[in-house]
């Protein structure tokens, strides 16, 4: 990916966003330095756009390898994101992402594996977790709203109100042995710590894991950071 390229992308992106949306963005101190993996949920997709137009590093995304033909496709390749192929297990990809990481830049994905059809948390895939572990860097959890509503209100001639927001990076822990059952636990963990910066209504299946200590997004609980081991910001 050219950095250069990219930067030139979000650029108009960030233009067109100011231009024709109302967007809420917070924690963005909370950023490390690279390497990292960013977690989100995922509701549409513009979500891609909107968070990278916010964070402070050039992001490599995985996009499913059905969009790779069309004109978002297109888009997608030319600032060098990973299409994987949904519904099985793509080593190809995951070497690729790995190759990222270990060049010391940022790995983006949403766990979910696919955009949520009611908007709410699904159970979320151990791609994450797994690279996490095996490149050995912290994790960002970011959290979407209103993306969903996009381009309804764009239609409507209505500007419509985005919220994103990052939150504080964390490691997770090693576990004694890499196993299903071990990425399945620390998967779940780090599902909690997206649920913990979104609405109630958007928590889905981890909806009832998520500590009532702390204030997050629109004054919504935000847990402690469990097992997990933070990680300090950059700066």
């Amino acid at each position: 990916m050219s950095e250069t390229r990219y930067r030139k992308v979000l650029r108009v992106i960030r233009a067109l966003l100011r231009l024709f949306s109302r967007m809420r963005v917070t924690g963005v101190e909370n950023f490390p330095a690279p390497p990292y993996v960013l977690v989100t949920n995922h509701l549409s997709m513009m979500d891609i756009p909107f968070i990278g137009a916010n964070a402070p590093d050039p992001i490599t995304v995985f996009v499913a390898s059905k969009y790779q033909k069309g004109p978002y496709g297109w888009l997608m390749g030319w600032v060098g994101a990973i299409f994987v192929h949904r519904g099985e297990a793509d080593r190809q990809a995951l070497k690729d992402a790995l190759k990222v990481l270990r060049a010391g830049r940022v790995i983006g994905m949403a766990p979910e594996g696919t955009r949520s059809p009611t908007g709410a948390l699904q159970k979320g895939k151990d791609g994450a977790a797994f690279l996490a572990l095996l490149a050995d860097v912290p994790i960002i959890p970011v959290a979407v709203t209103g993306s969903e509503h996009f381009l309804d209100e764009l239609r409507h001639l209505h500007r419509p109100e985005l919220f994103v927001k990052f939150g504080k990076p964390f490691r997770l822990e090693r576990p004694e042995k890499r196993d299903s059952a071990s990425l399945e636990r620390l998967t779940d963990e780090i599902m909690q710590q997206i649920a913990a910066l979104l609405p109630v209504e958007y928590r889905g299946v981890y909806g009832g894991r998520v500590s009532p200590e702390g204030i997050g997004l629109y004054g919504m609980p935000e847990p402690p950071l469990a097992s997990s081991q933070p990680v300090a910001p950059q700066g």
